[in-house]
């Protein structure tokens, strides 16, 4: 079938707010309308962890790289994710392991860390509405190689591997997890090199892995309702001439797949690489191979089951190529909806800058947003909905693999959310996150900036229906991003709502510490773009609810960090939504007076390293950076007004399980104090409230006048705001 394309241009937006109604130098399928068709709302940017920088793993992967698999999920109120950790001194290339973590009411938390095996791919997640949570693994079977002193004379060094799944219990996460282990037909050669797709069927409780074997074919593996095992093979499609094809075999893998199950219906499709496309004469090695011009997908395959367990796979089809401008193909995403459509979106890249200019000076670089629809394994529609390039406009989709992404609400309304970047100086402020809504008549919008305070500049997951997650109205998104210099993953929740939909913030104070007691006064400021009245109700921790502009509320005995839900609502029924974070003393603290409070900055000495002043979310500074060096230690010094029993207490922020030791005036208190575990709190604060408060060991006994704490890394990072020395009676 012919592709279908509608290319219109549409006029340069006036003015860069929280919604965009049309865009300067790119060309959608539709004209874009007068007024927005949604808005994006942000309710929540959060930093969820810190994986390694590329170089630090060396290993041709990343926490981002299995882009056709996410890494986060969502179960009920809950999220999790899947985090790619570097193992301390050893070689590439099963270096890495996983981190789990959870988003509660607490925010982020590291629930464990794999400390038994070793692998190279970072392990998607899977879900079911029947709450069970798994986790793809792949860990080696080599022994591991010890770094070098230069770590730039590491010899990459692979071997065999064993999928499985891990099985969590979502309720205490930080639990060993239950084996599952395929129980395959043969013995395949599994590798480090798994390339591998996970998909869960949320609703029936199944789950399905594809296993990348070489050039000849993805061994899978299905796991049933009953814990039953199923497996077989899915042969890659042909490829082109072994002489030159890109694994040597008549074969080519079709790599960075999406796997959707639903019902025992099976789908997989992704990119395959290809050196030699349609004006690449072979003979000029000089015009192909990876070493010289990049990335090579040019087709994207797709083949469907019926159903895994009793029908084999169908022929392979190709959706989509570059085989006639040299450019590269990547999946974005798929869904695949009630009715049995596919609804799937890809990105097409143009040919290397350098090749064409050399080599095919006709050839004209445009980059495209391509969505299509199938039903039972073959292609009903395709069409290009995004374009922007040389002969389409300066400001262009960017993000390749992985990119763009769908979000589907429970009433089944679809979004596109892509990358878009300026190449000129009047494009070049509209570069950001976008999105895109499909109507139930096939329809595009126009694109939508979506107002993130960080744009993403490149790879982003969902928590997506392929990895079992329900359908929700807010998209969840984990960011692939850099803060001052280092990689980070971030957290995002956007909401889509109708143009005139009321928005909330919240005033007041929303950290309270030692001295102010439990008990919050909050206000919510209400806007709304018709000046309609709008009602607002509270939702509190217990599931209590509350009407009215203004809330007081005594915090419960249990618990120093809660999350308020603040819904504002007009006539009409819209309605806008945000979440605040309190952070509160422990009841203890909470109303005393007669304390000795020490400002983490203020430290007196350090040894072993060097920390740094930092000014995060919630104090007006702190100390961190405290987690390089093993041993680096730092001293504070403080007055007691009295002889007597104190309580050492610190407020704190950390995303890992850092350990401490303690020493009063150069001995240790006890042995309680020579290491000390210390519980994550989800974050570094570097974008929303983390802040923890923890007693150090059991009361000392002090004397009147100066002392001396010092406390020594033994492992991970800590950020300390203060610390406070309680009297007991």
């Amino acid at each position: 079938m012919p592709t279908r394309v509608r290319k219109i241009s549409v006029m340069e937006v006036a003015m860069l707010a929280l919604s965009l109604t049309a865009l300067q130098g790119c060309t959608t399928s539709r004209a874009a309308p007068e007024t927005p068709a949604f808005e994006a709302r942000v309710e929540a940017e959060e930093t969820v962890c810190c994986p390694p920088a590329y170089e630090v793993t060396n290993n041709g992967s990343g926490m981002f790289w299995g882009s056709g698999s996410t890494q986060i999920v969502r179960l009920g109120d809950k999220l999790f994710v899947s985090a790619f950790e570097a193992v301390p001194g050893v070689a590439p290339l099963n270096n890495a392991r996983w981190a789990l973590y959870e988003r509660g009411p607490d925010g982020w938390r590291l629930c464990q860390r794999d400390e038994k095996d070793r692998t190279r791919e970072p392990c998607p997640l899977g879900v079911s509405q029947a709450g069970r949570l798994l986790m793809s693994v792949n860990p080696t079977l080599a022994p591991p190689v010890p770094m070098p002193p230069v770590a730039s004379e590491a010899k990459a060094t692979g071997g065999p591997a064993r999928p499985e799944f891990l099985e969590f219990d979502p309720a205490r996460p930080e639990q060993e997890p239950k084996h599952w282990v395929p129980q395959w037909d043969d013995a395949p050669q599994f590798t480090d090199h798994s390339y591998r797709a996970f998909a869960a069927d949320g609703k029936n409780s199944e789950f399905i892995l594809f296993n990348k074997i070489g050039s000849t074919h993805s061994e899978w593996a299905f796991l049933d309702k009953h814990g039953g095992w199923k497996t077989g093979q899915l042969a890659w499609p042909k490829g082109e001439d072994p002489k030159f094809s890109v694994w040597g075999g008549p074969g080519t893998p079709v790599n960075y797949a999406n796997a959707i199950l639903a019902g025992r219906q099976v789908y997989y499709l992704g990119g395959s690489p290809l050196n030699i496309w349609n004006r690449i004469d072979p003979a000029n090695t000089e015009t192909w191979g990876r070493s010289k011009w990049g990335w090579r997908m040019r087709k994207l395959h797709c083949t469907w089951t019926p159903d895994v367990t009793s029908t084999p796979f169908s022929e392979w089809v190709v959706l989509d190529d570059t085989m006639d401008d040299g450019g590269t193909i990547g999946m974005g995403d798929s869904w695949l909806a009630p009715d049995g459509r596919l609804h799937v979106v890809w990105q097409k890249e143009p040919i290397n800058p350098q090749l064409r200019d050399l080599h095919f000076p006709d050839i004209k670089r445009d980059w495209h947003v391509c969505y299509g629809i199938l039903k039972d394994g073959k292609l009903l529609e395709k069409r290009v909905v995004l374009s922007g390039g040389e002969t389409t406009g300066p400001l262009h989709p960017t993000g390749y693999i992985g990119h763009p992404r769908l979000h589907i609400t429970p009433d089944l309304t679809l979004y596109i959310l892509c990358n878009l970047v300026g190449t000129t100086p009047e494009t070049r402020p509209q570069t950001g996150t976008y999105a895109m809504r499909i109507g139930r008549d096939g329809s595009i919008s126009a694109p939508v900036r979506i107002p993130l305070a960080r744009p993403i500049p490149g790879s982003f997951f969902t928590a997506s229906p392929r990895a079992g997650c329900p359908l929700t109205e807010a998209a969840d998104l984990l960011i692939a991003d850099t803060i001052d210099g280092k990689p980070v993953a971030r957290y995002a929740r956007v909401r889509f709502v109708p143009p005139c939909s009321p928005s909330v913030t919240v005033e007041g104070a929303l950290a309270l510490t030692p001295g102010e007691g439990r008990t919050i006064h909050l206000t919510a400021r209400v806007s709304d773009p018709q000046n309609d009245p709008a009602t607002v109700e509270w939702r509190l921790p217990d599931g209590e609810t509350r009407q009215g502009p203004t809330l007081e509320w005594t915090a419960p005995e249990t618990g120093n960090r809660f999350a308020i839900k603040v819904t504002a609502r007009d006539p009409q029924g819209n309605e806008g939504h945000t979440t605040t974070i309190v952070s509160l003393p422990p009841p203890e603290l909470a109303a005393t007076k007669d304390f000795v409070r020490v400002e983490a900055e203020d430290f007196t000495n350090q040894g072993g390293g060097e920390a740094k002043v930092c000014h995060p979310v919630g104090a007006s500074a702190s100390i961190s950076y405290w987690h390089k060096d093993i041993g680096h230690w730092l001293e504070w010094e403080f007055s007691t007004p009295a002889d007597g029993r104190y309580e050492l207490w610190m407020r704190y922020t950390t995303p890992g399980k850092p350990r401490r030791a303690l020493l009063l005036d150069g001995q240790s208190p006890g042995p309680e104090f020579a290491d000390i575990a210390i519980p994550g709190t989800g974050g570094w604060c570097s974008d929303t409230d983390n802040w923890a408060y923890m007693k150090l060991g059991s009361a000392l006994a002090l004397s009147a006048g100066k002392h001396c704490v010092r406390m020594t890394n033994l492992a991970d990072g800590l950020g300390v705001d203060f610390f406070v020395l309680h009297p007991l009676p």
